[in-house]
């Protein structure tokens, strides 16, 4: 799965995101049988099935509540495999535990990891499927390792890989996503490439063949997020629509057709989305009013408004949900047969419950005034942009992917103009600050 988006505020074009690019915002990662999170003091917590070590804290004892993921700090995301966990902290290392069969750990070897073992480095973002590995590097190159059999490591031949290798053909992603067999990067320019296996169309490339190289989904642009299940696959675009593809037995595709289909198409009845989740053949979706709408294999097939909850900042999907509130706690509904809800036991749950031990987010989400966004147009810039702020702004600070700061200043006024000056082309973190409040957004450089 990928890893969970944190929330997104879509205004044309613009990518805004109304939480800081710091350890302050938690990511969480709901998985078919674990689940992990992150706290705002950078630690990381675990729970459901610990068979193979992937909770990384020595043993194989599972937890139906979150419990600590030893010797990590810093951590920035989090992915959840199928029996192994990826965990990315701010100094770009990807650090993984858990099953190894496959090599999906990237140690060399195919053993089981109980503690935390750094596989890589100089990455941004990261994803995991069923028994593969994927990092997105700072330089928007994407990388996988582990299990390879319908070439979905993206180099153009099949066969394990134990340790990380280069996809082919990608120079310039922004985010990556993993799912059943299959892979996706989201380009710089709102365009996605996916390679891997496509039984069911779930490429979105126009046919049912396997792809052993990255290859263009056909007609689709001006996509900010992506997202990956099982045997399906979802995006959203820059206009608040979301648009899937893949298996859909039974409608679960939201697209008012039992067929399925190798090209994206609209979900009906589902507009102003700002994030997207999906996980197995499941999907969610957060709007603008930050409700959660959910479809899919164990939701139904349209689009429906989950009741009991709102106030939602981030979600993530797998055969249960997971949403996080603005106040810092952490829902849940859907099935635990491993305690991968994190609920105390393995009751499946109709309805949004609260998560037992959620690591308290409040002292870093009660600074941030989310009213009113903050807006940066042109977004992707090329000389400069100008920025307006929800009020009177005194600071501004831009840092690169992995948080290292390039650049701050004082500023005065709701309006800032920002010149390119020194940035090369890529995606940075912006922060502005005013007395009482700050705001984040992604800014992409062009």
């Amino acid at each position: 799965m990928k890893h969970a988006t944190p929330f997104l505020r879509v205004l044309g074009s613009v990518i805004l995101i109304n939480v800081a690019f710091t350890a302050s915002a938690q990511t969480i990662s709901a998985g078919g049988q674990h689940s992990l999170a992150v706290c705002f003091d950078g630690t990381a917590m675990a729970c459901g099935n610990n068979g193979y070590g992937q909770f990384g804290n020595g043993t194989q004892v599972g937890s139906y509540t979150l419990t600590p993921i030893n010797g990590l700090s810093s951590v920035q995301a989090v992915a959840t495999g199928g029996s192994h966990s990826l965990v990315l902290d701010d100094q770009g290392i990807v650090w993984i535990m858990g099953r190894g069969d496959n090599g999906q750990v990237g140690n060399g070897i195919t053993a089981n990891q109980l503690v935390p073992f750094a596989a890589f480095d100089s990455a941004q973002a990261v994803a995991a499927s069923n028994s593969t590995s994927y990092a997105l590097k700072v330089d928007g190159t994407v990388w996988g390792w582990g299990y390879n059999y319908y070439t979905q490591l993206g180099i153009g031949v099949n066969g394990d890989m134990w340790a990380p290798v280069q996809a082919l053909n990608i120079t310039d992603a922004v985010d990556i996503a993993a799912g059943g067999l299959s892979a996706f990067a989201l380009r710089a320019d709102g365009t996605v490439l996916s390679w891997g296996y496509n039984n069911y169309g779930q490429l979105g490339n126009g046919n049912t063949n396997n792809a052993s190289i990255p290859a263009a989904v056909v007609g689709l642009t001006d996509v900010v997020a992506i997202a990956s299940g099982t045997e399906v696959a979802m995006a959203l675009k820059s206009d608040g629509t979301v648009w899937t593809w893949g298996r859909n037995d039974g409608g679960l595709l939201g697209i008012g057709t039992t067929t399925s289909t190798n090209v994206p198409t609209q979900v009906l009845g589902l507009t102003d989305v700002v994030a997207i989740a999906a996980g197995e053949n499941n999907f969610a979706a957060l709007k603008n009013d930050s409700t959660v709408w959910t479809w899919g294999a164990a939701a139904g097939t349209s689009a429906a408004q989950v009741p009991g909850i709102d106030q939602v900042v981030e979600i993530s999907v797998h055969n249960h949900w997971w949403a996080l509130r603005a106040d810092a706690t952490l829902w849940t509904w859907g099935l635990t047969n491993f305690g991968q809800q994190g609920t105390g036991d393995q009751t499946p749950q109709a309805v949004p419950v609260e998560v037992i031990g959620t690591c308290d987010l409040s002292a870093s989400i009660g600074t941030l005034d989310t009213s009113v966004p903050l807006v940066a147009y042109p977004n992707p810039m090329t000389d400069r942009c100008v920025i307006r702020t929800p009020g009177d702004a005194v600071h501004y600070r831009i840092s690169d992917a992995m948080g290292r700061g390039l650049r701050s200043g004082k500023v005065n006024g709701s309006t800032v103009v920002l010149e390119r000056e020194q940035l090369a082309p890529g995606i940075y973190n912006l922060v502005v600050e005013g007395e009482r409040w700050q705001q984040a957004a992604r800014l992409i450089v062009q």
